[in-house]
């Protein structure tokens, strides 16, 4: 699954229209609804607010699980140097 197919469901599901949607994410319904046509994709805080929306997590929203599971996935390195304590 997509994003967008991802967040097309989520809103079908819910009680919120996409004119509601749009408005608390300060976009205009046509960008909207880009969005769930997959032309557009939102940046990381409308993706935070449509997470919160909705009440999921962001790493589902963008269906994080089909796209590491699918071909050509990059496994995330895992000998990656500790981040210093500040």
């Amino acid at each position: 699954m997509r994003f967008n197919e991802r967040l097309r469901e989520l809103r079908k599901q819910s009680p919120i229209m996409q004119k509601d949607i749009a408005k608390q994410l300060n976009v205009s319904v046509r960008t909207f609804q880009q969005y769930e046509q997959g032309l557009l994709e939102p940046n990381i805080e409308k993706l935070i607010l449509l997470s919160q929306i909705f009440n999921v997590s962001v790493d589902f929203l963008i269906c994080r699980e089909d796209y590491l599971s699918g071909a050509g996935a990059v496994e995330p390195e895992t000998n990656l140097p500790e981040r210093p304590n500040v």
